[in-house]
């Protein structure tokens, strides 16, 4: 586990006038974020980030920004994901990445705005947009999981009545 370059920020309200006043000097932004684990399965997790804070509810959990995971298994096959923002909680290694969230395995690409990923459970668990691609096919759906382990998938929509949207050669 390591964490870098602890800073302190002050938050400033501006006035009609154009002055500045402090609101809060209390906020730490903590830089070049890097944490690794390895879980009993011998599948190693990175997770890193461009800048993050503590959550002020539970010191557990990193508010993270400009957010990449790396999940490689014994095997050396790799998970990429990507996002926007992610809460990290650095106790049971979970994570819920959400804004413009990108993962990437094999040929698979997966598009959405939310991934939870429960690490010591092989398991992702994507929602909201989802636009799932390889190369015979391209679906949308509304939920989608895969086990991180055997790379078995099943995909939902929330409405029972609507269809997941596939196009290609299937």
């Amino acid at each position: 586990m390591k964490i870098l370059k602890i800073l302190k920020l002050l938050n400033y309200q501006k006035k009609k006038d154009g002055a500045a006043s402090i609101i809060d000097d209390q906020q730490n932004i903590i830089t070049e974020i890097n944490y690794t684990s390895t879980n009993v399965l011998g599948s190693n997790y990175e997770i890193t980030a461009a800048y993050g804070t503590i959550d002020p509810k539970n010191s557990s959990i990193i508010l993270m920004k400009n957010v990449k995971a790396i999940i490689t298994d014994v095997k050396q096959n790799q998970i990429v994901i990507t996002s926007i923002s992610a809460k990290y909680n650095y106790g049971n290694r979970e994570t819920n990445f959400t804004g413009n969230v990108f993962l990437a395995f094999a040929d698979n690409t997966i598009k959405s705005e939310n991934l939870d990923l429960l690490f010591e459970k092989n398991l992702l668990y994507i929602s909201n947009e989802i636009v799932y691609k390889n190369s015979n096919i391209m679906l949308e759906a509304d939920k989608l999981e895969l086990e991180m382990l055997s790379k078995d998938i099943k995909i939902y929509m929330h409405d029972k009545n609507q269809k997941i949207q596939i196009s290609g050669a299937y």
